[in-house]
């Protein structure tokens, strides 16, 4: 009998033994289903950043987006990617994020201007090297009539000078032609139709005629028509109106003086010979 109690306390201590570690393994088996959980949860909010560099802009965003993912933009200029594409991006693509977390994309906002000198009064040969040094090309060349400036220099461009303009934009240039157009100067005054000759680039030359038909001091002709396209600096001559002089008035003659008659002196007698008695 003393035997038998003897064997109840191994008992009692093997089972608490065993709940003891029944209890470990409970513990041990609730932290691991945690944990895998967890894992799971955060793996779950994790997400793939999608790789858009060189997209279009639009295309990016939405790709983000759709990952979860929030976009940020930000703009510089860029001379291998064009104008509104993607340059990089932060964090780069494939990388495992967080859900919602920013991708930040850096997008070009193509070559950075140029500004259009100013090439007038050059030649064409030095507008070309001018704009060529800036990354741009010469785009159509006119020749247009100009008083100011000689025959083959610049007299405007277009895009104008100042404007503001992408690389390899083509300028389009206009060349004075080194002609002019003749102003109609008939009916102006000798001064008014000088000054417009010489804004025109011509050279005035007068001469004059006496003529009741205009106004003393305006022209009456021209030697070269208006609207006649002639070499800037062509000498034109214009005809002035001249008053005629005066008809002289006609008088009454003045009565004749008369001439006086020239007196006769006698001439005496000549004596008689005398006759001698014989």
């Amino acid at each position: 009998m003393r035997e038998g109690r003897d064997r109840q306390p191994d008992r009692r201590g093997t089972w608490a033994i065993l709940t003891i570690a029944g209890l470990i393994a409970l513990a041990l088996l609730g932290w691991g289903l945690n944990s895998y959980l967890d894992n799971q949860a955060q793996e779950t909010a994790m997400v793939t950043v999608p790789s858009v560099t060189g997209e279009p802009r639009a295309t990016a965003q939405a790709k983000i987006t759709r990952a979860g993912l929030t976009p940020e933009v930000t703009t510089e200029n860029s001379k291998t990617v064009p104008a509104d594409h993607v340059i990089s991006q932060d964090p780069e693509g494939a990388v495992r994020v967080a859900k919602g977390r920013t991708v930040k994309l850096v997008v070009s906002a193509g070559p950075e201007a140029v500004t259009i000198p100013d090439l007038v009064g050059k030649t064409e040969a030095e507008a070309r090297q001018v704009l060529g040094d800036l990354g741009l090309t010469v785009g159509e060349v006119t020749p247009e009539n100009d008083t100011k400036k000689p025959k083959g220099q610049v007299v405007s461009s277009s895009p104008a000078s100042g404007d503001a303009v992408a690389p390899g934009t083509a300028v389009g240039l206009k060349l004075s032609s080194g002609q002019v157009t003749v102003p109609d100067l008939v009916g102006k005054t000798q001064n008014e139709a000088f000054t417009l000759l010489t804004e025109a680039g011509l050279t005035p030359k007068s001469a004059y005629k006496q003529t009741a038909d205009a106004a003393e001091g305006t022209v009456l002709e021209q030697d070269k028509k208006a609207g006649d396209v002639v070499d800037a600096a062509s000498v034109v001559l214009i005809t002035i109106a001249q008053a005629n002089p005066p008809t002289p008035t006609p008088s009454e003659s003045p009565s004749a003086t008369p001439t006086p008659s020239a007196s006769v002196t006698p001439t005496p007698a000549s004596p008689s010979p005398s006759v001698s008695p014989s």
